[in-house]
């Protein structure tokens, strides 16, 4: 997968691990087995050719690279969310301005 290719469900998943630095939350809140974010993750990191995370046996946490996207990441997740719930609420016909921020 190329960084073009990234799925924005990695994204999120990226930012909700390391808002909590918790696996085991992260993917129940999901729906996802450990081993399928796991891999998730390991999927963004080779798509950006960056490692994210430092793993532990029981512990996890951000890289300075990690640190990085996680700051330039969130606000671009926080816009899409924005804008989906803008587009749905539009597209069910409640009648106010679509917002889209570049």
């Amino acid at each position: 997968m190329s960084s073009d290719q990234i799925r924005i469900s990695y994204l999120e998943e990226f930012a909700a691990l390391a808002a909590t630095l918790n696996y085991s939350k992260v993917a129940k809140s999901r729906y996802l087995s450990t081993s399928a974010l796991s891999k998730h993750i390991v999927s963004l990191e080779n798509s950006l050719g960056e490692t994210l995370f430092v793993r532990n046996a029981n512990s996890v946490e951000l890289t300075p690279a990690g640190k990085m996207f996680y700051e330039g990441i969130e606000p671009i997740l926080d816009q899409y969310r924005h804008f989906i719930d803008e587009f749905k609420s539009r597209a069910h016909g409640k009648e106010h301005q679509l917002q889209v921020y570049l």
